[in-house]
């Protein structure tokens, strides 16, 4: 199954590798949620929702031979941008969180 994401350049949807393979569709999926969950893979959707399975690890021989060592790699801005996004904001003062109990319990 590795051998087809590689073949389709790392990009492969359930259908295809089913094709490709002529295992059955569960077993892909099961195979792709495998690959996703361990962080081998990712699920993008295509503009008709198709789920569409990204393995990165596939590079070019340029994209190989330009890597930089650990400590000087930083994630590119999409990722940077959705970490921001999921930072926890912070806590409230206590004169706003008074505030807002004493408006739950107007509600209640």
């Amino acid at each position: 199954m590795i051998a087809v994401a590689k073949a389709k350049h790392g990009r492969l949807t359930d259908v295809e590798l089913v094709a490709e393979t002529r295992y059955p569709l569960e077993e892909c999926r099961s195979f792709l949620k495998r690959m996703t969950d361990s962080g081998s893979a990712e699920i993008n959707i295509g503009p008709e929702g198709t789920m569409v399975y990204l393995f990165p690890g596939f590079l070019t021989d340029e994209q190989k031979r330009t890597a930089k060592p650990i400590g000087s790699w930083k994630p590119p801005l999409e990722k940077q941008a959705s970490r921001a996004v999921k930072q926890t904001p912070p806590p409230l003062d206590p004169s706003e969180e008074s505030s807002t109990t004493a408006r739950s319990l107007e509600l209640d």
